[in-house]
């Protein structure tokens, strides 16, 4: 009888892995289309036809006034990715909103990222991660890692569902460069590496959590919206866990809770970065 209760347990769970499977692919397959839509993303970044145009004359000063400030820094206007202007160059319809310009001079009111950590696709990790500007020296970032799969046989996988989400303090008030970050985490999780058991979270709905601290670089490439970041951390990580035996349909052999404190991401990500437009008016003779 005892046999039988823990076969039913582990097919109910393995249904509700069949559930959970399907609903991470749709939303995998959701974070690939946002990604693949970059280039229109772009375009529609460059001209906001709600928006009206400056005039030529604003404009062309306007840029003019850029560039010649950037110089100044001892900026190539080129390669600057942004520049903090300060508030009292935009009108009061800009609510204190900041405001850079970006690589080629235009204003904006802050950069979107999108990125992907490229070590974890190694490990049959999908991941796609989300950045966007809050203020100089602020950020906010989610990635998101999935794997549904087995390394060739049901008896070596490194399954998991896991978020990240981080603000980050960076050095550069243009939020390049170096950075520090606090970090939050939960992980769904089924692990086995060619041993005699399997662990899994507790029942399949009893996530890892925790959080911690981390630092990285963001190095720029020749073109400007194209990045590589490196970033590790490291957290503390409240583990609730069942432990089965490493076959199929095996049954649960133990419960186990416990505290993980460790490494707990690392990331060479490449990322592409574009832009959101201001939407108030510049003063008319305003200086950088």
């Amino acid at each position: 009888m005892l046999r039988l209760k823990y076969t039913a347990l582990c097919a109910a769970s393995n249904r509700g892995q069949t559930r959970r499977t399907r609903l991470f692919r749709q939303m995998f397959c959701l974070m690939l289309l946002v990604f693949g839509c970059l280039p229109l993303a772009r375009a529609a970044s460059v001209v906001d036809a709600s928006q009206p145009p400056l005039e030529r004359d604003e404009a062309v000063s306007l840029e003019q006034e850029v560039k010649s400030t950037l110089e100044r820094n001892g900026i190539n206007p080129r390669l600057a990715g942004r520049f903090h202007a300060p508030e009292s160059h935009f009108d009061s319809d800009c609510h204190g909103e900041p405001c850079w310009v970006d690589a080629d001079g235009r204003p904006v009111s802050r950069r979107i990222l999108l990125k992907t950590n490229i070590p974890a696709w190694a490990c049959l990790w999908q991941n796609l991660a989300f950045e966007i500007d809050i203020l100089p020296h602020w950020s906010f970032e989610l990635p998101v890692y999935w794997s549904p799969y087995d390394y060739g046989k049901r008896t070596l996988k490194f399954r998991t569902f896991s978020i990240i989400p981080k603000f980050r303090y960076w050095t550069s008030a243009d939020n390049d460069g170096f950075f520090l970050d606090i970090h939050g985490g939960f992980a769904y999780y089924n692990i086995a590496l060619a041993g005699g058991k399997r662990y899994q979270d507790h029942d399949g709905n009893t996530p890892a959590l925790g959080g911690g601290i981390g630092a990285g670089y963001r190095f720029r490439l020749p073109d400007p919206r194209w990045k590589i970041e490196v970033a590790v951390g490291a957290g503390v990580y409240a583990l609730d866990y069942d432990v089965f035996d490493n076959v199929r349909n095996g049954l649960v052999i133990d419960r186990r809770k416990r505290t993980f404190w460790g490494i707990d991401n690392f990331a060479v990500s490449l990322s592409y970065e574009f832009y959101v437009r201001p939407r108030c008016k510049q003063k008319k003779g305003g200086a950088l």
